[in-house]
């Protein structure tokens, strides 16, 4: 028993006394260690995005918020709710957008102006009109998120008749009309980054158009038809509300947001979220250079860091020139800076101008940006292309081991 006890201690001793298992229990560590900088470069992000943020509203402050149009209102004078208004039948609302870009600083904003058509009917009936309103007086109202943004005086007609009025509410004195009473709003506005527009009405019908090649659609319901090309875009909405169910659906609305076409901040949280990948992957290649290597180059812990610094390095390049420069562009810049430092050290200092391993580290380091470059993009098929990726890498580095005597204390 005491001799299985002292083969046992001897066994767990030499274990933990393996260098491959001390370098192990080093990579451990210093991964952990390198967790920080990872968190801070996040941090760094964040600080740039709320930056853009705040020139975002400096912007919106100057020239207009995001933009709700909300569709015109017949009520009476003392109404107290939207169940007392007339309405609304037959709704078209057409929105052309002229896109240009507001500078605040390094930042872009996308701002445009509309020119807004509202048309439709309200439902009127005399007995209901007058128990409405018994002093034949109503209210024709239209609104919009932020008024500042109105840059011309509307052109409106009730029943078609012209009315002239600035004012976003109209008292009418007209006699009721039975029936299907038809109207129509035209204005010009100024908003920032999104237009939405509100389905009032039975039937409504939305058209939005603009000369914005990267629109995204969102709201209550997407587009029936749209159609996106290099420097244009046009969506059409059709929705039906049951009569029953108006008030239920009174906030429906369609959304179209002017999406820059490539954000590079989010772009670069993509990447960040890789970084513990690719220092773990470094991390693997050196240290298998370590096993395999016959002239028994060792790697100093320090050494280690130097190079994981300089991956965490392309980071804080991507973002910085990305604020400049197209991200592509920042992107294969950042990496070729810091793939040519980190070769150019392992043949100089680590290898002593080992010059197969250093083409070897050289050729690794472009296939696994361009692979990080492709999971960017393709964001859909990420998940899919990533697991392949790592199933090709752990191959790779079963085939190189393949040799290794891992009882070999050395």
């Amino acid at each position: 028993m005491k001799y299985d006890d002292l083969t046992v201690g001897k066994n767990v001793n030499r274990f933990w006394g393996d260098p491959k298992i001390k370098k192990l229990g080093m990579f451990i560590v210093l991964f952990l260690i390198l967790l920080i900088p990872v968190f801070i470069l996040s941090c760094i992000i964040g600080n740039r995005i709320q930056y853009k943020q705040e020139a975002e509203t400096f912007i919106e402050k100057s020239w207009a918020a995001h933009q709700i149009i909300f569709a015109p209102k017949l009520c009476p004078v003392n109404k107290k709710n939207n169940d007392e208004c007339f309405k609304l039948n037959n709704y078209y609302a057409t929105i052309k957008i002229n896109t240009e870009m507001r500078h605040k600083g390094i930042f872009d904003i996308p701002v445009y102006t509309a020119d807004v058509d509202l048309k439709g009917d309200f439902i009127i009936d005399k007995k209901t009109a007058v128990k409405k309103s018994a002093d034949k007086k109503l209210i024709l109202s239209y609104d919009i998120k932020d008024p500042k943004g109105l840059i011309e005086a509307p052109l409106i007609l009730f029943d078609n008749n012209k009315i002239h009025s600035d004012s976003f509410e109209n008292i009418l004195t007209n006699n009721f009309k039975t029936g299907n009473v038809p109207f129509e709003f035209k204005y010009k506005i100024r908003g920032t980054s999104e237009i939405s527009v509100i389905f009032s009405g039975l039937k409504n019908n939305v058209n939005i158009s603009g000369n914005w090649g990267n629109p995204s659609f969102s709201g209550d319901t997407l587009p029936v038809t749209s159609t996106i090309e290099r420097d244009k875009f046009s969506a059409k909405w059709y929705q039906p509300i049951n009569s029953e169910n108006h008030n239920r659906f009174y906030d429906y609305k369609a959304v179209v947001s002017l999406n820059v076409p490539v954000d590079n901040y989010r772009m670069s949280e993509r990447a960040l979220k890789y970084a513990s990948l690719f220092i773990g992957l470094t991390f693997l290649i050196y240290f298998i250079f370590e096993l395999v290597s016959k002239e028994s180059e060792k790697i100093h812990p320090l050494q280690y860091c130097i190079i994981a610094t300089a991956i965490l390095l392309f980071y804080l390049l991507l973002v910085a020139f990305s604020e400049f420069i197209p991200f592509y562009i920042a992107y294969f810049t950042s990496a070729f800076m810091v793939i040519s430092m980190i070769s150019c050290y392992t043949y100089f200092v680590l290898t002593h101008k080992n010059k197969y391993f250093s083409v070897f580290i050289f050729s690794s380091f472009i296939l696994l940006y361009v692979f990080l470059y492709i999971l960017l993009f393709l964001q859909e098929f990420s998940f899919i292309i990533g697991s392949i990726g790592l199933f090709i890498i752990l191959c790779i580095v079963m085939y190189v081991t393949r040799k290794v005597n891992w009882y070999n204390d050395n």
